[in-house]
């Protein structure tokens, strides 16, 4: 029987080509009882300091390690069962411990360091049925793509045969990853190495899955950058500050967890975050607050569908949104406000502005995704102007807006099928509310140019629903040239399967002057005065459509001929 203390210190192993591969300052070990011959082993003590340990992948998949066992040998006979051997090891400490890891196996190499590890681990035996981290600590270093300064564990028990890892804590505190997306569409970030096969046959049986749970989780300074590369221009969003908190966090059944968030979104945007999650079955019921989130770095997606520049905008929301699993079915909704502000659309055409916006607010918002619902109180639209151009080849800037696919080349004659009548979306909005708008028109088609202003745009959309029978009521006001007054009321149901519209429209004393570029063009002459005066109604029922017009023109008087 042996008791006492060893220490081996300086060691230092080397790879075939010469390479370090593992060495350490000093290994101490406090031996309780070796007996040998009853193959019995207590240790009362194992501590490591300063390992440093350096791993490789090759472009072949070689781990470095196992490649010291060197070429296959011939089995060795079977000899007879051996005596059990009983060991335990009361601690085990590792102190200021460095991992380094290169892997060239991937389309891209993988290097990065784990330094100043730290760890104690507790009491362990030939059961091996648990383990228990008492703490550990370490930094991690994989250049830009992930920077973990100050990582720590405390209380993590492994229990091995239950398949369960419980943790006290985790912290972290200015953690930064960067993630891309490369023009291929595929994301690029560390990626685990492609290990050679070690050319046994057979399947392994399913295992069962381990289950995980972090009593108390503390992510401080966190940032994020994500760079999409596939899009252009390349979409860029970035997180900063972002601080997570969270308890009883796991995969365990039918238990909840609390998480807390707040971050900074693209140096501007505020994002706030509380709420439960439970991850089997999935639910999570979470009160989100966002804040001003700038949506200019989205232009590269918008520009696939629109041919407009997104120069500016912002997003904000505030309310409670709600997911669940069930059945195999995904149940989502959320409850209150969304608005897009400062809003900024630019025809790069024209070179001008085509659409911009103070506010776009939707109040009241009741979204349910299955079956789908959508119920808003009030929308309401601030502050807008639109810019409407009729270019020189006669055609208007926004039926160019959208993005046209391209034209499916010519296939064989296939026979058409009518496509079913599909119900309505289920929507309903309370109120629609317009304020201080304005549509700028202008004509570059006849010469000279004409231009004209519709301003001081507003008025309210009240009752509009997709139920078949319902009828909204709709009032609008404004100006035509900053000075004859329109006036548009109507009756109407968009959102029914069967339309109805009840329409009137009026427009007094318009100056016909203005109208001098069409009337040199398709006339002859220019016009030296006069003022119309216009009044429309239509009406839409059961398909048929009836209309009436009254037209007033007022002291029109011809002028110089053209």
């Amino acid at each position: 029987v042996f008791v006492g203390n060893a220490r081996l210190a300086d060691l230092q192993l080397q790879q075939d080509d010469g390479q370090a591969l593992l060495a350490w300052k000093g290994l101490a070990v406090e031996l309780s009882q070796i007996d040998p011959f009853n193959r019995q082993f207590v240790v009362q003590r194992l501590a490591l300091d300063g390992l440093e340990l350096d791993l490789s992948v090759n472009r072949l998949g070689e781990l470095n390690l196992l490649a010291l066992a060197g070429g296959s040998s011939a089995a060795p006979a079977a000899d007879a069962p051996a005596a059990p051997v009983h060991w335990s090891l009361g601690e085990f400490a590792v102190n200021d411990a460095t991992l380094r890891w290169r892997d060239s196996s991937g389309s891209k190499p993988v290097n990065g360091e784990i330094r100043q590890f730290s760890a104690r681990l507790g009491p362990l035996d030939e059961k091996l049925a648990s383990v228990e981290v008492i703490e550990a600590a370490a930094q991690v270093d994989f250049g830009e793509q992930l920077q973990v300064p100050s990582l720590a564990i405390k209380a993590l028990r492994a229990d091995l045969t239950g398949q369960r890892i419980e943790i006290g804590e985790v912290s972290n505190a200015g953690a930064r990853i960067v993630l891309r997306r490369n023009a291929d569409g595929e994301i690029e970030w560390l990626t685990p190495p492609r290990l050679k096969s070690s050319g046994k046959g057979g399947q392994q049986a399913a295992s069962a899955p381990w289950s995980a749970r972090v009593a108390t989780l503390a992510v401080d300074d966190l940032g994020l950058r994500f760079e999409d590369r596939s899009v252009q221009p390349v979409a860029v969003q970035q997180i900063d500050g972002l601080s997570l908190r969270g308890e009883g966090l796991g995969n365990l059944a039918n238990e909840k967890g609390r998480l807390s968030l707040q971050a900074t979104v693209n140096k501007q945007g505020k994002l706030s975050v509380d709420g439960d999650l439970q991850a089997e079955p999935f639910a999570s019921n979470l009160k989100i607050d966002g804040q001003a989130i700038p949506l200019a770095s989205l232009q590269g997606y918008s520009g696939q569908f629109l041919n407009v520049l997104l120069q500016r905008g912002q997003f904000s929301a505030k309310g409670d949104a709600s997911l669940r699993q069930e059945k195999g079915r995904l149940l989502a909704g959320y409850k209150g406000s969304a608005t897009l502000g400062n809003l900024l659309l630019v025809d790069p055409e024209n070179k001008a502005d085509f659409l911009k916006w103070k506010s776009l607010h939707l109040g009241g918002i009741d979204f349910r995704l299955d079956p789908m619902r959508i119920d808003i109180r009030e929308i309401a639209l601030s502050d807008f102007y639109s810019r409407l151009i009729l270019n020189e080849a006669g055609r208007l800037n926004l039926a160019d807006i959208v993005r046209q696919p391209a034209a499916p080349a010519a296939e064989a004659e296939t026979t058409t099928v009518a496509p079913t009548e599909k119900a309505p979306l289920p929507l309903s909005i309370a109120r629609v509310t317009l304020n201080n708008g304005m549509v700028n028109f202008s004509d570059r088609f006849v010469r000279p140019n004409y231009t004209v202003d519709i301003g001081k745009l507003g008025g309210r959309v009240t009752g509009l629903s997709s139920v078949d029978g319902t009828v909204a009521e709709l009032e609008l006001r404004g100006s035509y040239g900053r000075a004859a007054p329109v006036l548009i009321s109507a009756r109407l149901n968009p959102l029914a399967a069967k339309s109805f519209l009840d329409l009137k429209a009026e427009v007094k004393d318009v100056d016909l002057t203005g109208f001098s570029p069409y009337s040199g063009k398709y006339a002859g002459y220019l016009i030296d005065k006069g003022k119309l005066s216009l009044n429309l109604a239509y009406k839409l029922e059961n398909q048929q459509l009836t209309a009436s017009n009254g037209l007033f023109l007022d002291q029109l008087t011809l002028g110089e001929r053209v």
